[in-house]
């Protein structure tokens, strides 16, 4: 039985992320191709992680293992997807609401 959380990516937020995240020919250890399915499980489990503030062992079984959540989030932060998710997401969020592509910053 495969259980919903509130936390869970939305399809239409998955789509955002998808492009990003399951780059065509991307590897992972042992040369096995990481199907786009387990790179979804670790972004809803990253997502439960970050809005409960649970310990990593308190990890629902729904989700994947704490080790390959974790090894994710090591492998996307180390590489900069992770920035450059935000860096894309901040500028299209501005651009949806008619300001500048980054913030000024004013001298004072």
């Amino acid at each position: 039985m495969v259980r919903n959380y509130p936390t869970d990516l939305s399809d239409e937020e998955w789509e955002l992320l998808k492009p990003e995240l399951c780059a065509e020919g991307q590897r992972r250890r042992r040369g096995r191709v990481a199907s786009a399915e387990s790179v979804r499980a670790c972004v809803n489990a990253l997502r439960y992680l970050l809005k409960t503030g649970c310990q990593w062992r308190m990890l629902p079984k729904e989700y994947p293992p704490r080790s390959t959540v974790h090894d994710a989030l090591s492998r996307w932060t180390k590489s900069g997807l992770l920035e450059r998710i935000n860096r894309q997401q901040t500028v299209q969020r501005r651009e949806q609401v008619k300001k500048t592509r980054s913030p000024v910053r004013r001298s004072s």
